[in-house]
């Protein structure tokens, strides 16, 4: 089956529950699939050559699990994703131990967050160049080739916390909360 072609008898992938609301995020696996081929790195291209669709067809099949995940681009939604449990993480217990600098963490929190380049800067007073420098070291350190992978990476090194995993505008429910 084609990876953007959603199978009606699939059930979804269900991820962890809201610690707010209680909710569980839900991606059809073709959907997971997708976004865990952006999260390993895979362009949108790479994709579309891989599974032999359109462009358009690629572009709207990521739109609407972005859209789904509540995320403004491709880095947030896999940071939602992985806080979410939606991604599977590979075994990192034989990495090499990274030396990340205090503010390429804070520049890569914030870029997990859905943040611009512009208000990562205006942000943490520096300028977008500097927030640029600070990603391309992030990534020349994690081994990544874009925002998306960098997210994955630190997930899947336990060096982004995990913490409220979904979009929800509730307040926390008595059931979530007494977990």
């Amino acid at each position: 089956m084609p990876l953007l072609t959603a199978d009606p008898q699939a059930q979804p992938a269900h991820g962890r529950p809201c610690p707010r609301c209680g909710s569980r995020l839900r991606l059809a696996e073709p959907q997971r699939a997708m976004l865990w081929r952006i999260a390993m790195g895979e362009t949108l291209k790479a994709i579309r050559t891989r599974y032999g669709c359109g462009k358009d067809k690629a572009a709207s099949a990521l739109g609407e699990v972005i859209q789904t995940l509540g995320a403004t681009g491709r880095a947030q939604a896999v940071d939602i994703a992985c806080r979410a449990g939606l991604l599977p993480f590979p075994d990192t217990t034989q990495k090499k131990q990274l030396l990340v600098r205090p503010s390429q963490m804070r520049v890569a929190i914030r870029l997990a967050a859905g943040d611009s380049y512009a208000k990562i800067a205006a942000d943490l007073d520096c300028s977008p160049d500097t927030v640029k420098s600070h990603l391309h070291a992030l990534y020349k350190a994690l081994e990544a080739v874009s925002a998306p992978h960098a997210v994955y990476s630190l997930h899947a090194r336990g060096m982004l916390h995990t913490h409220h995993p979904c979009p929800c505008p509730t307040p926390p429910s008595p059931r979530a909360v007494g977990r």
